[in-house]
């Protein structure tokens, strides 16, 4: 599916909708149940929500962006990825028998199933090899998590042209106000 931000894959479109619930400078999403049915509701997945259902998708939620900021190359929360985990390990889902579908399905209704879709898409993507593409841009005060889809999956930022031009022009700034960009022109001459 194409975005505003390039290609996703229609199979992670939604895992990666979920994952960008929040960003800096959004309206988190997942900050109320009211927000959160809203949200889904938008998403087509109607459903009334609890509180802890809420606070298992949120952190379920941060866990996935820290995972997603660590396959940009950047530390990651590591708390944020373990409080992520554990939210997994209640999520209904079970393995299916029949060959020609998912070999994970997600069960159980409401919020319990479609954090069970997140969580199958999820495994799907680790298991295809396609989880590392899924990437946090590490443009400042971004966050946005995108597809990597460039050849060698190397991208940082969701945008070259907005994120990476200011990334880049940041770094550039940084090098000549210490010496180092002078340094460097004065032996290319």
């Amino acid at each position: 599916m194409e975005t505003d931000h390039g290609f996703v894959p229609d199979d992670l479109v939604f895992l990666v909708d979920f994952m960008n619930s929040t960003y800096p400078g959004t309206v988190d999403q997942l900050g109320s149940t009211d927000l959160f049915e809203a949200w889904l509701a938008d998403q087509g997945r109607a459903a009334p929500v609890t509180g802890a259902q809420r606070a298992t998708a949120q952190a379920l939620r941060d866990g996935l962006r820290a995972a997603a900021v660590h396959n940009a190359g950047v530390a990651a929360d590591e708390e944020a990825i373990a409080r992520g985990e554990r939210a997994l390990v209640g999520l209904p889902m079970h393995a299916a028998l029949r060959d020609g579908g998912p070999s994970l399905v997600p069960s159980g209704t409401g919020v319990d199933r479609v954090l069970g879709e997140v969580a199958v898409a999820l495994t799907d993507a680790r298991l295809t090899g396609r989880w590392g593409r899924v990437k946090a841009c590490t443009g400042e005060d971004c966050g946005f998590v995108f597809w990597d889809g460039s050849r060698n999956g190397s991208r940082r930022w969701c945008d070259m042209q907005r994120c990476g031009s200011r990334q880049k022009m940041r770094n550039y700034r940084a090098r000549t106000s210490t010496g180092q960009g002078r340094h460097r022109r004065s032996m290319t001459r």
